[in-house]
Formats: structure tokens, C-alpha cells, sequence
């Protein structure tokens, strides 16, 4: 007797490591795949183009809400149980990591999750810089990563910075947040939801919406850590 595969939601999150609600949702919805069973796609995008194209003015601009926004990170990594310390230079310029992380999603896309948490916790827990080659490379050798790039024949990891600090792949994020931009987004995190059920498709910005989002999907929330676990700020 055959059998149907039951189909599954689907959210597409576009990220950009600068961003500490990219961090607070990345985490969020890795714990939460496996209990909504829902695919995650994840989608590199420099928060700098979708800013500069929608003509949004980041927090920091705005003396009160980069207050307030440091006032809310202490609050967010009480209330998720996740490390977030502000960088000494905040804001922080992340377009190469981006460019890495976009680079991976083709030519590795097996060591994106993987590299994209170590590139948050490079930001958010330890402050390390991250905008030149070698200096990515030290967050590399840090986390002890580089021999995930190793493959029959020799190392990826070469290749792929050369080809994220090439103009092609620059241009390529700029026209990425550019028809993003088109399609409503304005900063990061922006994921796209798309229900199984009907195949009815919303959208949602930031990191503070997840009830919704289980809502719309007819799935359990089970409060910020899947637990059900109450936290305390």
C-alpha cells in the first residue's frame, strides 16, 4: 500500500549577522524546527543594501532607540536564555561575512547553519572583528571549523572567500536586498511563511511574533525555549 508523504510549512528567513533579532529568530526557530517540523531556509542578506534601498534609518541613528534597542537586547537574552553582549563598535560592518555566508548557501550549503551560528557567536558573545580576510579566518580557527571545509581533493575554504570578496558576489547581494526590498522588506530578520495546508504564504518582520507565527501555522507555542518553561527577565 503506498503511502503520501505528508507536506510540510516552510519558513525562509533572511538574515544579516549584524542584526542581534537575526540572532534572537535564527536561534528561536532552530529550536523550534523540529517541534513545528517545518523546513527552514536559510537566506544571507546585507541588512546595509535593504536599509539603503528602503530608506529605512537604523536604530543607532536615533539616540533614544539605540538605547533602547541595548536596553532591550539585556531583556532579550534573559528572556531567550541567549548571550547577547554589545560590540564595543557597534554597528558593525558584516558585509563580507554576508558574502561568505551567501557564497556557502551554493557551493557548501551543508555548512551554512553551521558557519552562520559561529558567525553570530563571533558578534554577539566574543566581539571579534570580522570584516577583513583575515580576520574571518580567525573566527574560522577560533571556533575550529576550517577542517569542515576539507573535502576529497583538498579545502573549499580558499575558493570561497576569493569569491566572497570578489565584485560579482557584492553585486550580487546589493540586487538580492534590492528585490527584496521590492517584495516589502525593510530590515532583518524578514522570513517568509508558507502554510502547508493551504499553501497560503505570509510575511513577518523582526523577532517578536513567534506566537503568530504558530498561530498561522496551526502549531504548538511553546514558549521562548520549546519547553514550555517560563522565563524570567
Amino acid at each position: 500500500m503506498s503511502t503520501t508523504a505528508k507536506a510540510t510549512s516552510k519558513i525562509i528567513f533572511h538574515f544579516d549577522t549584524v542584526s542581534p533579532w537575526s540572532y534572537v529568530a535564527y536561534n528561536f526557530l532552530k529550536t523550534y524546527q523540529p517541534i513545528w517540523n517545518v523546513e527552514l531556509e536559510l537566506r544571507p542578506i546585507n541588512l546595509g543594501y535593504v536599509m539603503k534601498y528602503s530608506g529605512n534609518r537604523p536604530p543607532i541613528s536615533v539616540a533614544n532607540k539605540g538605547m533602547w534597542m541595548f536596553q532591550d537586547m539585556n531583556v532579550a537574552s534573559k528572556f531567550y536564555k541567549l548571550e547577547l553582549n554589545q560590540p564595543k563598535n557597534f554597528p558593525i560592518d558584516t558585509s563580507n561575512l554576508q558574502a561568505v555566508l551567501r557564497r556557502l548557501k551554493d557551493d557548501r550549503p551543508e555548512l551554512l547553519s553551521t558557519i552562520t551560528e559561529v558567525f553570530f557567536k563571533a558578534i554577539w558573545n566574543h566581539d571579534m572583528k570580522c570584516k577583513t580576510r583575515p580576520e574571518i579566518e580567525s573566527i574560522i580557527d577560533h571556533f575550529k571549523v576550517r577542517s569542515l571545509f576539507e573535502r576529497q581533493g583538498g579545502s573549499d575554504l580558499d575558493s570561497i572567500l576569493e569569491k566572497s570578496f570578489s565584485k560579482e558576489d557584492k553585486v550580487r547581494l546589493a540586487q538580492e536586498a534590492e528585490k527584496l526590498v521590492e517584495e516589502g522588506a525593510f530590515g532583518m530578520p524578514w522570513m517568509i511563511v508558507k502554510r502547508a495546508r493551504d499553501g497560503e504564504e505570509t510575511k513577518w518582520f523582526g523577532s517578536d511574533r513567534f506566537e503568530q507565527i504558530a498561530a498561522f501555522l496551526e502549531v504548538p507555542y511553546r514558549g521562548p525555549l520549546g519547553n514550555g518553561q517560563v522565563s524570567k527577565i
